[in-house]
């Protein structure tokens, strides 16, 4: 088993949604799984990623 490392950019845009309530776009903190593959039915690459809060 070979292991390789993928580094993949991911602007903030991306993960940021609409707030009515906000009248803004919002990014909510937590822990997401990303899943990768060759489509998606096949996915067999899963990793977490943390957004945390700003500073």
């Amino acid at each position: 088993g070979e292991t390789v490392t993928a580094v993949v950019n991911v602007p903030a845009r991306a993960v940021r949604h609409w707030s009515t309530d906000a009248h803004g776009w919002r990014t909510e903190t937590g822990v997401y799984q990303v899943h990768a593959g060759r489509s998606a039915a096949d996915l067999p690459l899963t990793a977490a990623v943390d957004i945390g809060e700003r500073p």
